[in-house]
């Protein structure tokens, strides 16, 4: 198998983007200082596949917002998990009926593999 599509494989049996993987490889040391932080820390890493495509986000417990960091909404903060659910869903499939997405089962903290509802509870 050529290099690269190893990498490939490693970047989506680690449930990352294949810029992430990069990244990681780039600077070890800010993996590791990210990877020790506390599990009540604040900022969560989080992501979601939806058609085949992955997206990078950034859960804050502390407004419970979700920030994205990548695709075509990278940069764009929103008011709760499911507001930030639904434009994913919209971005990538407009043709859908009804974009409405429990964002506590859509998003997957990155960490532990587990739906954000992990973190959140049952609603």
């Amino acid at each position: 198998m050529p290099t690269y599509q190893r990498f490939l494989l490693a970047a989506e049996l680690l449930g990352i983007s294949p810029d992430d993987l990069a990244r990681r490889l780039e600077n070890p040391m800010a993996v590791a200082s990210a990877d020790s932080a506390s599990p009540d820390s604040e900022l969560v890493e989080v992501r979601a596949k939806y058609m085949g495509r992955t997206v990078e986000a950034v859960f804050d417990r502390s407004t419970n917002t979700v920030t994205i960091k990548s695709g075509e909404l990278a940069g764009t903060t929103y008011t709760s998990a499911s507001s930030a659910a639904i434009a994913v869903v919209e971005t990538i499939n407009p043709g859908r009926e009804s974009a409405n997405t429990n964002g506590r089962l859509f998003w997957i903290v990155t960490k532990t593999g587990q739906p954000l509802r992990s973190l959140l509870g049952r609603r």
